[in-house]
């Protein structure tokens, strides 16, 4: 009894094997975007720092330069928790790639990945989410 599939409480059909391969080759085109957009954000992090760096030899490190450190490390904050941690989850769920069952991600780290190829199965709840008949 415990090795059959979970119905899905999803109206949506499980996606072919093909389907799931497809997304998921979309989605780590996505990753490796946004790792690039992370890196050109880092990178004009710079920018700021150089500002301060110039102020404070020139006048000393007053509340300018403790107002363009506060708020570039804020938005430099904004931007990395976004990118991090909203978008992706995002991208899964416009992908599909979210279980409709327990609502967790049906790739991630490589042995979910290969545990939903193997078995058609989320590795969580064991919600059928690849239709093998197909």
């Amino acid at each position: 009894m415990q090795n059959q599939p979970i119905v899905v409480k999803s109206p949506l059909l499980p996606m072919t094997l093909d389907t799931f391969k497809s997304k998921v080759k979309k989605y780590r085109q996505y990753e490796m975007t946004s790792l690039g957009i992370l890196f050109l954000g880092i990178s004009f992090l710079v920018f700021p720092t150089t500002i301060l760096e110039d102020r404070a030899d020139r006048v000393g490190f007053d509340t300018s330069c403790l107002v363009i450190a506060v708020v570039s490390g804020l938005i430099f904050a904004v931007v990395i928790f976004y990118g991090v941690a909203r978008f992706p989850q995002k991208r899964l769920r416009q992908l599909g790639l979210i279980c409709p069952n327990c609502d967790k991600p049906l790739v991630g780290n490589h042995k979910t990945q290969l545990s939903v190829i193997k078995t058609g199965c989320c590795r969580f709840c064991g919600a059928k989410v690849i239709d093998s008949a197909a």
